[in-house]
């Protein structure tokens, strides 16, 4: 090993050395790529996974259901009380319906409990509130007939859910353009 005679400017030059250091330098080098694809899939796979929430009622449930409300009394003269995909179009006065179980199993008592939602799963629902509350808010054709600009509520409350990500938001927080809503016009419908 040869050194330099200037303490300041210490250079090793053996070969024995310099081989080590390569190494190490691609052993880093290989590592630094693997967790970097690693986190790419990562991101990848939360960017993409699919929603907790369920969208298909199974016929089982569709039956049980139809029991428990025949067992209470209840006829439903068209058919059944649910609709197999209730969170898709076209709107129907049973549409938004779900089987009593899915709101009265543990697992959503606890996430109810916790006064929370995530900004980008409700963003998700606006696509689907939006028609419906067309559809069903009695109040809509009211408020628009004195100003009220429905597509730009939605787009505003749209873009702020956007800016939230996947965070989780208070109720509060989440639903803040509801109190816009309610302080233009306060009737028995929302």
């Amino acid at each position: 090993m040869i050194l330099s005679k200037s303490p300041a400017n210490i250079r090793i030059s053996s070969p024995h050395v310099r081989s080590r250091w390569k190494r190490l330098l691609g052993w880093t080098t290989a590592l630094f790529v693997l967790l970097f694809v690693a986190l790419v899939c990562r991101i990848e796979w939360i960017a993409n996974r699919p929603s907790p929430v369920r969208t298909t009622i199974t016929p089982a449930e569709i039956a049980a259901e139809d029991a428990l409300l025949k067992q209470s009394g209840l006829v439903v003269h068209d058919g059944s009380f649910l609709e197999p995909h209730p969170f898709q179009a076209p709107w129907t006065s049973r549409s938004l319906l779900t089987p009593w179980s899915w709101s009265h199993q543990p697992a959503n008592r606890g996430m109810l409990a916790s006064h929370r939602v995530r900004a980008d799963l409700l963003l998700a629902d606006l696509d689907i509130l939006e028609p419906v509350m067309e559809r069903a808010y009695g109040g809509w054709d009211s408020a628009a007939a004195r100003g009220w600009n429905w597509n730009q509520w939605f787009a505003d409350w749209r873009k702020q859910l956007a800016a939230k990500g996947a965070n989780n938001l208070s109720y509060d927080e989440a639903f803040a353009p509801m109190d816009a809503l309610f302080a233009f016009q306060r009737d028995n419908h929302t």
